[in-house]
Parts: structure tokens; sequence; C-alpha cells
């Protein structure tokens, strides 16, 4: 069955997004620490560290707003992404 999306929902991606970007940032920040630890010069930039953790979320949400509100004003004249489904029972 050939779908075509249509419009995305604003709030909805924006709030996808920065979960991911929660996520991802919990990860590499959590990486970086463990590299920090290892040498004694980079034990001071903790408070950096945790502050981009902090502002990845947030500049996931705002892209996510602005990649939607972009998509539903393009959708009318360039059509949906359009996209392959099958029931599965």
């Amino acid at each position: 069955m050939l779908t075509e999306v249509k419009e995305l929902d604003v709030l909805q991606l924006g709030k996808v997004l920065a979960a991911l970007g929660a996520i991802v940032g919990v990860v590499v920040a959590a990486g970086i620490l463990v590299s920090m630890l290892m040498m004694p010069q980079g034990a001071g930039a903790r408070i950096p560290l945790l502050m981009s953790m902090l502002a990845l979320p947030v500049i996931k949400f705002l892209a996510g707003v602005l990649i939607a509100l972009v998509y539903n004003m393009i959708v009318p004249w360039a059509g949906g992404i359009r996209f392959h489904s099958e029931r599965c029972d």
C-alpha cells in the first residue's frame, strides 16, 4: 500500500527529536566523561559537558519544530513523503 505523509504534527516531532537528542547526549557525554577522567587536565570541563548535554535536547526540539513547519508548508507544492506500507496481522 502506497502511503503519503501530508502533514507532520509540529510539537510531536519536536518532542520525539528532543527525546532522541537527550538519549544521544547522555551516551556521548558518558563517553566524553570517561575519557576526561583518564586525563587530569580534562577534569575541569565537566560543567560545559553537562551544559551541552542539557542544550542538545532543546536544540533538537527546536530543529524538529522548524522541520515540521517547513515540511507542512512545502507539502502542498511538492507533495508529501511517500512510502510503502504493509498490514501485518
